[in-house]
């Protein structure tokens, strides 16, 4: 049960409501020791905040510690959040005298009370939300190869084979990958997702220019024998066409 007392407390009363929701969320899930993961999942789903407070849990974290009731600090590779002993005592009657060990270090208490005086701090700037962001684009990125003239088309191994099934042949799409590539390097453009903008207005540009030698092959009889023109970079750039409603 937490304390009563924690309503009049200064510091509590200092922080914003939705900061105030969110200590309140962390003490009912907090061990005995007053320790939670940091980690930004973990944390999410222990508490279960509403959306509010999710798009906003970094923000929220630096102003509980600011007021001095929390703190984060590494342990075995990983970081904790760790209520400050004072506040955590005062709030968390209910544990005071039926606590026996900290679940997420994995140790009793009385260890915990001797190895919370070698804890470090983690600095104030510590935005666990951005870090894990940051992490998964790391990750997104590095999955994906370079194709194109110009290396600036990222597709993924399986969005690859996903665009052979389409179109039939890896070689027709490497022609939509090279139009991508030349229309990317010529205008400056990037992509969320190279593979939507490929299958969202390349394939139409790639049936369009094929359509187009068709109707030339036929003028001029079967086209056998016909020499191979070897493009230039003019050539590409004069020929690639924006997507739809680039230039509006």
């Amino acid at each position: 049960m937490i304390s009563q007392e924690m309503i009049y407390d200064a510091q509590f009363n200092a922080l914003s409501v939705e900061a105030q929701l969110l200590f309140v969320r962390m003490l009912a899930v907090t061990d005995d020791c007053g320790v939670l993961p940091a980690d930004t999942y973990e944390l999410t789903t222990l508490t279960n905040p509403p959306k509010k407070l999710r798009t906003n849990l970094d923000g929220l974290l630096g102003e509980i510690r600011g007021q001095a009731l929390m703190e984060v600090f590494e342990y075995g590779g990983k970081r904790f959040l760790m209520f400050k002993r004072e506040s955590f005592d005062a709030h968390q009657s209910y544990l005071l005298n039926k606590r026996t060990r900290s679940e997420y270090l994995k140790m009793g208490y009385e260890d915990f009370v001797e190895l919370s005086k070698t804890f470090q701090e983690v600095p104030r700037n510590y935005a666990p939300v951005k870090q894990k962001a940051e992490s998964r684009k790391q990750q997104v990125v590095s999955s994906k190869n370079l194709y194109g003239e110009f290396k600036n088309v990222a597709l993924t191994a399986e969005e690859m084979v996903r665009l052979v099934a389409r179109l039939g042949s890896e070689e027709k799409v490497g022609r939509g990958i090279e139009i991508l590539s030349a229309y990317k390097e010529s205008k400056g453009k990037t992509y969320k997702s190279d593979y939507a903008a490929f299958t969202t207005w390349v394939v139409g540009e790639l049936e369009k220019r094929e359509a187009g030698n068709g109707q030339s092959n036929r003028s001029t009889g079967s086209g056998r024998g016909r020499e191979r023109h070897t493009y230039t970079q003019a050539d590409i750039d004069a020929s690639v066409v924006p997507p739809p409603g680039a230039g509006r």
